[in-house]
């Protein structure tokens, strides 16, 4: 049944489905919040389901273990590695059993405060331009958008690459990681790792832009050179790929983070890469 969002006034509303949107929903879920999550994307999870970044590391977090063990009985998680269609699928299938809200297709455009507190956040989707109201809000968007709007202060990361990924199927020899010199101008390096599924495997290169035209147009190149290497790709099918880039580090940090909260609004609190100030943490986490 159809429940409008916008009239309700939950406990926590969060903006950015992201991995780190989504494990803040759960965990205050499970605390028994009234939560919704907002994405501007068709989906959750776009870290894998839109970038195709299909490793976990072995030490996850609470949420990371929710969802892997949603996924093994399907086949989705094997060796640290989880299928991007099934994590779709079952993240939206998470979030109904948690009673998570979710809205996809909406962004937040203003924060709206009043005597130290957030009072609502004024979203655009594709019902227009609507208010969602909240006690406690919650900005896991990869921008920082709300925390920017509050005039914090950001400080530029150092210099990143982009990862795009190329997924082949149809491949009859079983096949293992390899890393390959480009020879590219817009490509840095090539890497191919296995799939959770038989027979395919995914084509990994790191880009300077963080141009999805550019990285499409640097794929059939991609392509050529791991036929010419790689002898079990050589009659493989190229059947997708990635949605978007992968970047390799946030844009901007958070300068001087000391705590989720923020230090003018009472309400607002910060779920996101940027949040963390160090380099090699960020890294670590990403």
């Amino acid at each position: 049944m159809y429940s409008d969002p916008f009239s309700k006034i939950h406990d926590v509303a969060v903006f950015g489905g992201g991995m780190c949107g989504i494990a803040t929903a759960l965990m205050l879920a499970d605390k028994g919040r009234k939560v919704i999550i907002l994405e501007r994307r068709t989906q959750l999870g776009w870290e894998i389901t839109s970038a195709f970044n299909c490793e976990f590391g072995e030490d996850v977090s609470h949420a990371a273990r929710k969802i892997l063990a949603l996924l093994e009985p399907t086949g989705g998680y094997k060796k640290n590695l989880v299928s991007p269609p099934i994590t779709e699928i079952y993240l939206s299938e998470l979030m109904k059993k948690k009673n998570v809200d979710v809205l996809l297709y909406s962004y937040p455009l203003q924060l709206i405060t009043n005597k130290g507190l957030a009072s609502g956040v004024v979203t655009g989707s594709k019902s227009g331009k609507q208010v969602i109201r909240a006690k406690t809000f919650v900005d896991a968007t990869e921008e920082a958008v709300l925390w920017q709007q509050s005039g914090m202060e950001f400080r530029k990361t150092g210099l990143q690459t982009y990862k795009y990924t190329i997924v082949f199927n149809g491949i009859k020899k079983r096949i293992g990681k390899y890393s390959l010199a480009a020879g590219k101008n817009q490509v840095i390096d090539i890497e191919i790792k296995p799939s959770v599924w038989k027979g395919e495997c995914n084509v990994e290169f790191r880009a300077k832009e963080p141009s999805i035209s550019r990285a499409r147009l640097a794929v059939p190149g991609v392509i050529s050179i791991v036929r010419k290497q790689i002898p079990q790709l050589r009659d493989a099918i190229v059947t997708h790929t990635a949605f978007e880039l992968f970047p390799s580090d946030v844009p901007q940090y958070l300068a001087g983070a000391r705590s989720p909260r923020h230090p003018g609004i009472g309400n607002l609190f910060c779920s996101g890469m940027w949040a963390i100030p160090d380099t090699a943490e960020r890294k670590k986490r990403n």
